[in-house]
């Protein structure tokens, strides 16, 4: 479950496996600085899963495309977020 929230955190970053050497870049560099910060608490460091960042992106694209925010029934856990401004 700890997997997907990182995932869903660079879910901006994958697609489809097509990865690019930015996105790959990013994605370490996201990954580091969360174990970075996870060390801090004595947390065990964590591991990018690239099935995992394919769900999560696959199903960032399909909210996307519908123009839905809500949780999956996959079965993997997920925190969603959204933000807005009044300007």
């Amino acid at each position: 479950m700890q997997l997907l929230v990182l995932a869903i955190l660079i879910v901006g970053v994958v697609a489809a496996n097509a990865f690019t050497v930015s996105q790959i870049k990013y994605q370490n560099e996201a990954l580091e600085h969360h174990n970075t910060l996870r060390a801090a608490h004595c947390s065990a460091p964590l591991q990018l899963d690239n099935n995992l960042n394919t769900i999560a992106q696959n199903y960032a694209d399909y909210l996307a495309a519908r123009n839905i925010f809500q949780h999956s029934n996959n079965g993997y856990g997920e925190n969603l977020y959204m933000t807005s401004s009044s300007a």
